[in-house]
């Protein structure tokens, strides 16, 4: 996949990934929507990795599950993603949105597809809310194969890790 670097700057959009890339945030690089989740990778084929590095994510609604920092995973067309890396990201919520959701039965409903060959690595996930830092739902099969390492979760009247339905994970 190609690599699409973003220069310093606060980027008042909804990111969505829907193809594999590397997008690589440059210091200074802020992805602040107004609503909505900041990043929702939608798909990553298991041969086109997709990687996510080097952002302040900052969404700004504070509703009941409006403004995920990152949310993994499709609404509307379920797939299985894989090969997915987060790294060296500072995501802060406000009110009761998770810093990192990974979608799931729990939030979609039976036979959604499962996420395999995630990292999740040296990022700082701060909620102000009633919330979870790091949250994945149930699926059937489970999702696998995570490294979930040297990363800082900081929900103080929430929840920091929450993993439903996942095998052969490190954390």
């Amino acid at each position: 996949g190609d690599t699409i670097y973003v220069s310093a700057g606060t980027y008042n959009e909804n990111v969505v990934i829907d193809k594999g890339i590397t997008l690589q945030g440059q210091v200074g690089a802020i992805i602040a929507p107004v609503t909505g989740s900041g990043i929702q990778i939608e798909v990553s084929p298991e041969l086109t990795p997709v990687t996510v590095d080097g952002f302040t994510i900052t969404p700004q609604g504070s509703a009941l599950d409006s403004a995920q920092g990152i949310v993994i995973g499709s609404v509307v067309s379920p797939v299985a993603t894989h090969n997915i890396t987060i790294s060296n990201n500072t995501i802060t919520t406000l009110g009761q949105n998770m810093g990192i959701l990974v979608r799931g039965v729990g939030s979609n409903g039976p036979g959604y597809p499962n996420s395999s060959d995630l990292t999740v690595t040296h990022n700082t996930i701060t909620l102000s809310g009633d919330s979870t830092a790091f949250y994945a739902s149930w699926v059937t099969p489970a999702h696998s194969n995570w490294n979930i390492t040297y990363n800082t979760f900081d929900s103080p009247i929430g929840v920091n890790l929450q993993l439903h339905d996942v095998d052969g994970v490190t954390v």
